[in-house]
């Protein structure tokens, strides 16, 4: 703030951005005296009718419980985006000003980018009540099952630890993107890091890609020494993975090698990625040795490294391999059940 008043006072040019950052600021320690005093420079300096400053503004008085002057600069507003709808309809919830919130929202354009939008607010601000309440929004609209909606209530839920909740949702949704299972992912990493990793594995057997988010979720979770292994195995695997996506998947083999050459045993999310490896390299020789440490290690028990298994031997052409793993797979489900 005293950097804010040292360049107004030397008559230094101010931007959008000078504005929005300080106004931040303020938001964050809701500091509404000093919000007030930077509203009345961006009024100075014609910053009224932009956009971006307009929505800090709002969202400065929101947070710092001054809802109606909230309300007010939001009213005055002539361009709005869901940021600035956000901002308002937050404020609202976050004061308990439910009925307000709710008339706010009605306000809007209410399809399932604007829903979905609310919801990140809602986890963002850890309001698991506001957050039901718009879920129950949500299925009598019939968007609970949008992709959009659905990834949006999943990470709600996980960041307001009702991780039980997300994982419904989750299950419930037709479909799944890199999105929705980072945010359940992110979820479990704080709770129980072996059930995030099985969702790496399952992410994998889906193809979809995992994002740069999906590692450091995993990798940040994995700190202390309990988990030092742990978090070898994701790194690992995150390498193994990132260089097969890449096309550099010799190089991804000589990673799965060396890892084996540290000790570093691999997990169920390590064999699915090098298996796709093998497929597409169809280098049925590393895949048979492959699957050899998984049946020693037990991983031949599970479906999703098994379904990596038949995926490789098909790409290899070796269709005996195919028949019996699959064959496998089916009496070991009879021996189970």
């Amino acid at each position: 703030m005293e950097l804010f008043l040292d360049m107004t006072q030397r008559t230094i040019e101010l931007d959008e951005f000078t504005f929005t950052g300080i106004l931040s600021s303020c938001a964050c320690f809701e500091s509404l005296e000093i919000g007030r005093q930077v509203h009345s420079v961006v009024i100075k300096r014609s910053f009224v009718n932009n956009l971006f400053v307009n929505n800090a503004l709002v969202d400065m008085y929101a947070k710092a419980g001054a809802l109606k002057e909230a309300r007010k600069q939001f009213e005055r507003m002539k361009t709005r985006n869901n940021i600035s709808w956000n901002a308002i309809i937050v404020g609202y919830v976050q004061e308990e000003e439910k009925t307000d919130a709710f008339k706010m929202f009605n306000r809007m354009s209410t399809d399932e980018v604007a829903l979905a939008s609310i919801l990140s607010a809602c986890g963002n601000a850890k309001l698991l009540e506001a957050g039901l309440q718009f879920h129950c929004l949500a299925v009598k609209l019939g968007l609970e099952a949008n992709l959009f909606v659905g990834g949006s209530l999943i990470d709600m839920y996980s960041k307001c630890w009702s991780i039980e909740d997300a994982r419904k949702i989750y299950s419930s949704m037709p479909e799944w993107s890199v999105v929705s299972m980072n945010a359940l992912i992110s979820g479990y990493a704080l709770k129980n890091i072996k059930e995030a990793i099985n969702l790496l594995s399952e992410m994998l057997a889906l193809g979809l890609k995992p994002s740069e988010i999906t590692f450091a979720s995993l990798i940040d979770a994995c700190k202390g020494s309990q988990f030092s292994n742990l978090k070898s195995i994701v790194r690992w695997t995150a390498l193994i993975y990132e260089n097969t996506q890449n096309d550099c998947c010799y190089e991804a083999i000589n990673l799965y090698r060396e890892m084996r050459d540290n000790s570093i045993f691999p997990d169920q999310a390590t064999f699915v990625s090098i298996l796709r490896t093998c497929a597409l390299l169809s280098a049925l020789q590393d895949g048979k040795e492959i699957h050899s440490l998984i049946f020693h290690t037990g991983f031949d028990l599970d479906e999703l490294t098994s379904s990596a298994l038949i995926d490789m031997y098909a790409k290899c052409g070796d269709v005996k391999s195919v028949v019996q793993v699959f064959e496998e797979m089916d009496t070991k489900k009879d021996v189970i059940s």
